[in-house]
């Protein structure tokens, strides 16, 4: 049994109905692998994801979309996206 699904299946047992589907963990497992750096300089600790529905699994967002309402220089977009996720966040 791999670890995503044995963890799964541990904490399903006690959250009940109301846990996330393995699929959901799975695509949150895959989306901090594809972020984690070959080698770690800091470690940031910060919250968890929200809970995921299984429908929000299929939504896409198209960053070319994002780029032009955010009005940002194509070399400083990853820096806009940090910037518009500060703003909201105060």
């Amino acid at each position: 049994m791999d670890t995503v699904l044995e963890c799964h299946s541990r904490l399903g047992a006690l959250l009940g109905v109301g846990a996330e589907s393995v699929d959901v963990l799975r695509r949150a497992e895959e989306h901090r692998q594809y972020w984690r750096p070959e080698r770690v300089k800091v470690v940031l600790l910060a919250e968890s994801h929200v809970y995921t529905t299984p429908d929000e699994l299929t939504r896409t967002i198209s960053l070319s979309a994002l780029q032009r309402r955010l009005a940002c220089p194509v070399g400083l977009f990853g820096l806009c996206i940090v910037l518009a996720m500060a703003r909201t966040a105060f």
